[in-house]
């Protein structure tokens, strides 16, 4: 039963605990790149929700475009949804959807400048997941991504 004044939880056998939101997990500092690069781990769900979101071609499209117009510079590069959907030939709503489920996965992140919302890709999570489905390459042998050291 929730009770008035407070936030929602779930009970199990008598006990009851709160589940913690995404946005106050990152505020902790717990985010996929920063347990990745810390515990060299990331969750087989996780990246399955990773993978999962990218499994559809204008998903894809919107990422590979996204990734293009990346800046190295924090702030800068990025792509307003108006640019995306003229590129792609994508209706608008086709593309809020997407886009909305791509940020919920944690593959594209947002700013606004002026009235405008510029979508850009988290390649940080990308490199978690990569991390991911590379650390066992070779056996272990590898285990990184360090380009000078991979031996494929």
């Amino acid at each position: 039963m929730r009770r008035p004044g407070r936030s929602p939880q779930h009970g199990i056998n008598d006990m009851t605990f709160k589940i913690p939101s995404r946005r106050s997990l990152c505020a902790r500092g717990i985010d996929d790149a920063h347990q990745f690069y810390n515990t060299r781990s990331m969750e087989s769900t996780r990246a399955v929700t990773l993978l999962g979101a990218l499994a559809q071609e204008t998903r894809l499209a919107i990422f590979r475009l996204l990734v293009r117009a990346h800046s190295p510079q924090a702030g800068e590069g990025g792509l307003g949804a108006g640019d995306i959907a003229n590129s792609l030939k994508v209706p608008p709503a086709t593309l809020s959807f997407h886009l909305k489920e791509m940020a919920h996965a944690g593959l594209v992140t947002s700013r606004r400048e002026g009235r405008a919302i510029i979508y850009s890709a988290d390649l940080t999570v990308m490199q978690a997941l990569t991390g991911f489905l590379l650390d066992d390459c070779c056996k272990g042998a590898c285990g990184t991504l360090d380009k000078s050291k991979i031996c494929c």
